[in-house]
């Protein structure tokens, strides 16, 4: 089965089921697609994912501090680590 990333599914009819969100991930043209093979008699699951590399549109700068906080907290968790950052 192959899932182009680019297409959406349908909304549903009903507004007050419609639960529109912000993107968590950032969509590039990158013509990339998720192959998933599932074998129902052994109980697996096999994904193969192909990509072509691209730019990222914005490179971001990160302080030798919050470098630091990341080498020192590196058990915690990435939304622990984003919220306390956000936090100080």
């Amino acid at each position: 089965m192959r899932v182009k990333l680019d297409k959406h599914s349908k909304k549903h009819k009903d507004l007050s089921k419609q639960h529109d969100t912000n993107p968590r991930i950032h969509c590039y043209k990158c013509d990339g697609f998720i192959t998933i093979k599932i074998d129902y008699e052994n109980g697996l699951a096999f994904f193969k994912l192909d990509h072509t590399l691209h730019s990222y549109s914005n490179h971001v700068d990160i302080t030798d501090n919050i470098k630091q906080y990341i080498n020192t907290n590196i058990r915690l968790s990435v939304s622990e680590i984003y919220r306390k950052i956000k936090e100080q």
